[in-house]
């Protein structure tokens, strides 16, 4: 008989095993999406974004996985120039 749920598990979805699941599965995200985004990018979990709207900070969510500009994305970028560029 096919599952009467497409594209959900109720295996993993049960409370006991689900956030076990879901913890490994938000690293192995970042850690396939690092090497594909640095140096320009950076990975982040578990962290919290905001809306900053004049003098007030509102909570929008947390996501599991979010993709930031690095901090210094000018030498980061210079770096990855210098290294791509052929030598004679």
């Amino acid at each position: 008989m096919p599952s009467p749920f497409p594209g959900m598990n109720p295996y993993l979805e049960q409370p006991e095993y689900w956030s076990d699941f879901h913890n490994q599965l938000v690293t192995a995200l970042a850690r396939a999406l690092i090497p594909k985004l640095l140096p320009k990018y950076r990975v982040v979990t578990d962290k919290w974004v905001y809306k900053i709207a004049g003098s007030t900070k509102i909570a929008i969510g947390r996501p599991d996985v979010t993709v930031q500009q690095s901090r210094d994305a000018s030498a980061a970028m210079a770096t990855a120039v210098a290294v791509s560029e052929p030598s004679v």
